[in-house]
């Protein structure tokens, strides 16, 4: 064989092919860092479009639930429901439930029937807290729970929170008590009164937003966690509201929060700020 040959192109159907070569690892793993590095630069930007998403499916939520308040209402001489009473309770005088998102199976239903559906009942930023143990709460097998689901967002109607307030001897929700959609002198006008907020629950022990370590869902193994719904890391990013003439709104974590000096909250351990 010629030199010639030896060093010719190779030749398929006729047409010359060039030379196929691999890549070096020098040059795989420039790949895979520059990859890495674009990952960590749209990751970021992913969620927060995705929170952005999640804080106007919210927002729609709340709006939902402020037309069933509305319908529930005007049906109920401009008042809101009083969970201490029938039909909401089988304790008359003393609300189900301990914490401000346990709301009697009665009130829920009547609010689905008024046109909400469970899912409004869960922030969008915190989907996994939509489950059965939440919403049937009170039909888990071996436990002796009242009738009332645990939902997604805070409650400040009559009785709501209640026994939390009395147990632990804390900062009440009952001041923040919202009774009726009118206006009555000497009070919060309907659109100042904030009815229903975003779930913003700090543990007072550990000092954390994003794992309450007390409560019986704590208390599982696996516990289940418990924590605020939109997250900006491991501080809450706000939270949405609605307010006694059904608009809802976004609010920041630092008008929330204002240096820890906020007064709008309740609860010891955890505490609810709104």
């Amino acid at each position: 064989m010629s030199a010639s040959n030896q060093h010719s192109p190779l030749v398929f159907n006729g047409l010359p092919q060039p030379d196929k070569k691999a890549f070096t690892l020098i040059e795989l793993l420039v790949v895979i860092a520059i990859i890495a590095i674009l990952a960590a630069i749209l990751l970021p930007v992913l969620q927060k479009a995705i929170e952005r998403g999640n804080r106007v499916s919210c927002v729609n939520n709340l709006h939902e639930q402020g037309i069933a308040f509305s319908i529930y209402a005007s049906e109920n001489n401009n008042k809101y429901p009083d969970l201490r009473y029938a039909p909401f309770t089988t304790t008359p005088g003393t609300a189900l439930g301990v914490w401000p998102w346990d709301i009697s199976t009665n009130f829920t239903d009547a609010m689905i029937a008024d046109g909400c559906s469970r899912n409004v009942f869960y922030c969008p930023s915190y989907a996994s807290w939509n489950m059965e143990q939440t919403w049937n709460f009170w039909n888990i097998p071996g436990k002796n729970n009242g009738p009332f689901r645990i939902l997604g967002y805070v409650y400040m109607i009559p009785g709501a929170g209640q026994a939390m307030s009395t147990s632990q001897g804390t900062k009440s929700e009952v001041p923040f008590w919202r009774t009726n959609t009118i206006a009555i002198p000497g009070k919060q006008a309907p659109a100042d009164q904030e009815v229903v907020a975003d779930l913003v629950v700090h543990d007072s022990k550990t000092l954390s937003f994003t794992s309450i370590s007390v409560g019986e869902f704590a208390t599982l193994s696996p516990p289940i966690v418990q924590k605020t719904s939109h997250l900006d890391g491991n501080l809450p990013g706000g939270g949405n509201g609605l307010f006694g003439d059904g608009h809802a709104v976004w609010k920041n974590w630092f008008l929330m929060w204002q240096n820890g000096l906020t007064t709008n909250y309740f609860g010891g351990n955890p505490i609810f700020v709104f």
